[in-house]
């Protein structure tokens, strides 16, 4: 099984390392991306072979955006990002075409609430690239807020504790399900 972490912030990544679960980097990794309206942006893009602007903000002058999205990193620079991001946007698109089953994990926001919309577009922005991909979603929702699962095929819901909660036990759960 292929897994994708699509952000929201590096906790995510770090949690995968310590599991040993860490591939490669995607393209959403050591990155902030609070909403999913933005990851669904970026992923529009890739699919339909439209190029990506890595750009500078004057009050985040430490960090770089994806394009027009508030997709932010403070690790990397104009300089060393943009044949990274050629390779993750590849392997991204080979990833999908694979037909291997494919878990997407993201890691919630506080601030921002992924809506049925958002999941949906996700959904349909994968299978218009790939019909045959079969793939899940995980999205691991802040303990700090009061939420309600979507009740979406293939998404998984779980509270996530920072460091006090098993992902690696969340993967195996999903994973039995292919």
């Amino acid at each position: 099984m292929i897994i994708i972490l699509l952000g929201e912030g590096c906790n995510i990544s770090w949690n995968m390392q310590k599991i040993n679960l860490k591939g490669k980097s995607s393209i959403f990794e050591w990155f902030l991306s609070v909403s999913f309206k933005d990851v669904n942006f970026i992923i529009d893009k890739i699919i339909n072979d439209i190029p990506i602007r890595i750009t500078k903000r004057i009050e985040f002058e430490r960090d770089i955006f994806l394009d027009t999205t508030e997709i932010r990193s403070a690790h990397y620079n104009l300089d060393n990002f943009p044949d990274r991001l050629n390779r993750r946007v590849a392997r991204f698109k080979d990833d999908i075409l694979s037909n291997e089953p494919i878990l997407f994990i993201r890691e919630e926001h506080g601030s921002y609430k992924t809506t049925e919309s958002d999941i949906h577009t996700f959904k349909s922005l994968i299978t218009k690239f790939n019909p045959n991909c079969n793939f899940r979603l995980l999205l691991l929702m802040p303990f700090e807020v009061i939420w309600s699962p979507l009740q979406i095929k293939d998404v998984y819901h779980k509270e996530n504790l920072r460091d006090r909660f098993n992902l690696l036990e969340y993967i195996q759960e999903i994973e039995k399900d292919y």
